[in-house]
């Protein structure tokens, strides 16, 4: 009993956290929306005076308080836009997205030297920011004065990235405002052992409140013959550039496939720039049953190959433990296309009605996404799964996602 109390009392504070965050938060995704509304049609004195009112009731938002940096540089106030910059370094001395950001201002003056002072800085804070790199070689590129600086940069880019620097074109500092995203997905598996198959369809609508990458998705799942529909809600920040936590919440209405609540907590940590390590801790509730999976992964970047290897552990009514493992192979053509092959195998649990049962598991599928225009991606996915002896199904995933 003490044991289940301590799961609720964990529940309903991540409830509360996912709930306040999206209500506090919403206020100022207005603001910001409409300053990039302005942005867009290039309009940066507008924007300014949308964001203006909105910092000063709110000085501590310092996401309204960069926006309104870029602004007064893209609309050429530079002089106000460099004391603006120096205040949010001063705040946040090790934020290379500032300093990155007055570099470019300084670069705009003219200022060759201090820029590249600046980018020096960045680079020693997040040496595998590689934006800051391709901006800082570009700076320098063709100027014979700094000649012997552009060509040890060049080896030490070849070194940080494996791979030799190839010229960039610097892009302008305004990034795409495509953080919405709607996704709608359907999948069909076909079983050995019946001719009812599996139907499931998702829908998934995603956008960013302040620094909170906030997810609704709405599910909908026929396998034999019952049918139920489960809601997520998902929140994610980066805490820094090399730590991300993420929360979730679920919910079942029926509770005869899915569980009847579902908690999710994640921290993902990156290590020596190429190393990706994260732990998550899942809490399912159903009608007779809790069930606790921990997760435990390890993925590394080799260039555009990431593999990653992770185990499941999953303890049933906090008595009966269970082990899964799984390996995937990732393949990055870019930073937006890949294709992954994954492998699992172990005991799982499977809850069909009121009835949890657990068999051997294994799994081979192959997944994709595809970025075929600037805000469409299509995503494929493609496996088997065999169920112990139970059955073997043959399942299709087909997605596709529009950025907005």
């Amino acid at each position: 009993m003490e044991t289940r109390y301590r799961y609720f009392h964990l529940s309903s504070k991540l409830v509360f956290f996912i709930l306040i965050s999206i209500s506090n938060l919403s206020f100022a995704n207005s603001a910001l929306d409409n300053a990039w509304k302005q942005i867009e049609q290039k309009d940066f004195l507008t924007a300014q005076h949308i964001l203006l009112p909105w910092i000063k009731e709110n000085p501590n938002d310092i996401e309204a308080q960069y926006l309104y940096t870029r602004c007064l540089a893209w609309n050429k106030q530079h002089d106000e836009a460099i004391d603006s910059i120096n205040k949010l370094i001063k705040h946040q001395p090790k934020n290379s997205d500032f300093l990155l950001t007055k570099a470019r201002i300084l670069s705009w003056k003219k200022k060759i030297d201090q820029a590249l002072k600046t980018l020096d800085i960045a680079r020693n804070i997040s040496p595998d920011y590689k934006e800051v790199w391709d901006f800082e070689l570009k700076l320098i590129e063709n100027n014979s004065h700094y000649s012997n600086k552009y060509n040890q940069l060049q080896q030490d880019y070849s070194l940080q990235f494996s791979k030799p620097y190839q010229a960039q074109k610097i892009k302008r500092d305004i990034p795409l405002k495509k953080t919405d995203y709607l996704l709608v997905g359907t999948s069909y598996e076909k079983l050995d052992t019946s001719s009812n198959d599996w139907h499931t369809t998702l829908i998934e609508y995603g956008t960013k409140i302040k620094s909170y990458n906030i997810n609704l998705t709405l599910e909908n799942s026929r396998r034999f013959g019952l049918t139920d529909n489960q809601i997520t809600i998902n929140s994610s920040k980066s805490f820094s550039r090399t730590v991300d936590i993420t929360s979730a919440i679920s919910k079942s209405n029926q509770n005869t496939l899915y569980s009847n609540w579902r908690f999710l907590i994640k921290a993902q940590k990156t290590i020596n720039k190429v190393n990706v390590l994260s732990y998550q801790w899942i809490h399912r509730k159903y009608t007779n049953t809790i069930v606790d999976t921990s997760n435990i992964s390890i993925s590394r970047y080799w260039g555009p190959l990431v593999p990653g290897l992770a185990a499941n552990i999953t303890a049933i009514n906090n008595k009966e433990v269970t082990l899964s493992y799984s390996a995937k192979l990732a393949w990055f053509i870019t930073d937006e296309d890949f294709i992954r092959l994954s492998l699992s195998q172990g005991t799982e649990g499977e809850y069909i009605g009121n009835t949890l049962t657990l068999e051997k598991i294994q799994f081979v599928g192959l997944d994709g996404r595809w970025n075929f225009s600037t805000n469409w991606n299509a995503i494929l996915a493609i496996g088997q799964h065999k169920q112990g002896k139970v059955y073997i199904k043959n399942g299709i995933f087909l997605g596709l996602q529009r950025r907005f």
